[in-house]
């Protein structure tokens, strides 16, 4: 479904030219509404539009890396910032999460590949997550997972490799 919206021709001249502009990839998916990764995937399909994108952002000295990278999300604070507040006024489920990532045009899966990167983000994230934690659920137990709860202790239940929680005081 996705790929149909850059089927249309008008769509991929705004991002050409969003691109030849200076804009960087995510800016002019933003404005088009369309996620980067579906510029990635119809770039691999189509010759044409790979060789207009390459040539748009060469006019300002972009490399093809630059164009999906930029500053990698996970080490702007500011942005962080701004997610750890959205999460501590929803809650730790992951429909809440859910929706706070599709807010800054993010997926879940992002999220937690960051907690493997950073360790800042990682005890932030953590410590937001238990701040909003629903008290009324056993927390440690599958249970609590199946519920949608997405907190240290309930992931470490059913993720083994996710690393164990002694001390639940370090992030309340």
């Amino acid at each position: 479904m996705p790929y149909l919206l850059l089927d249309r021709r008008t769509n991929r001249r705004k991002i050409i030219n969003g691109l030849a502009s200076g804009l960087s990839l995510r800016q002019v998916c933003a404005e088009v509404g369309i996620n980067p990764v579906t510029v990635y995937v119809f770039r691999q399909r189509d010759r044409e539009f790979d060789r207009a994108v390459i040539k748009a952002a060469g006019r300002h000295g972009k490399t093809l890396r630059s164009l999906y990278v930029g500053v990698p999300p996970y080490k702007d604070r500011e942005l962080q910032r701004r997610i750890l507040h959205d999460i501590s006024q929803g809650g730790c489920r992951e429909d809440d999460l859910a929706k706070v990532a599709a807010k800054y045009g993010f997926g879940l899966r992002q999220w937690w590949r960051w907690r493997t990167l950073d360790e800042t983000w990682r005890h932030s994230f953590d410590r937001a997550l238990m701040r909003v934690r629903d008290p009324a659920l056993n927390h440690g137990a599958v249970s609590a997972y199946r519920a949608g709860c997405r907190c240290p202790p309930c992931r470490t239940v059913t993720h083994p490799r996710e690393r164990r929680y002694e001390a639940l005081a370090e992030y309340q």
